[in-house]
């Protein structure tokens, strides 16, 4: 990305933040999103229980098929990627202060109630992510419906 330099912060362009921030969290989420699944079915399957931590996994991988790892990925991603894009930039916003860049004018005033905000924005995601945290569990505890019970199961969505 052009632009992605220490100088982006200093002349206020945040979108490489933005970027930064969302592209972090969605591979950081591809890559623990089979984890999470197998978190939740480890509290709620006794038979998994038993097996080694590869095992279960290769045994949810066989029964539901590869792709059933990601189940509960979109609602996560969907309370995930913005909540990292707002924190991402908020902590460059929060260097720009401390370091002294925003000292002075109606340009300083404005930063500050951006690191100020902060605390605020992250209690409130709290609030905002739960639904789609379960969402996410819902999708993750049942398994994948075939054909016509496919058409008869209620969604997590609904």
């Amino acid at each position: 990305f052009r632009g992605m330099s220490d100088t982006s912060a200093s002349s206020g362009r945040l979108w490489p933040h933005v970027v930064s921030g969302v592209s972090g969290r969605v591979t950081a989420e591809l890559f623990m999103s089979p984890i999470n699944l197998l978190k939740v079915r480890l509290q709620h399957n006794l038979q998994l229980k038993r097996l080694p931590v590869p095992a279960a996994m290769l045994q949810l991988a066989r029964d539901e098929g590869a792709l059933s790892l990601w189940r509960g990925l979109p609602p996560r991603l969907m309370w995930a990627t913005p909540l990292s894009a707002a924190t991402f930039t908020y902590y460059q916003a929060a260097k720009k202060v401390s370091s002294g860049e925003a000292s002075d004018g109606a340009a300083g005033k404005r930063d500050s109630r951006i690191v100020l905000a902060g605390p605020f924005m992250l209690a409130a995601s709290v609030a905002v992510r739960t639904p789609f945290d379960i969402a996410e569990q819902r999708l993750q505890l049942e398994p994948p419906a075939t054909g016509a019970d496919a058409a008869r199961r209620p969604s997590a969505f609904r």
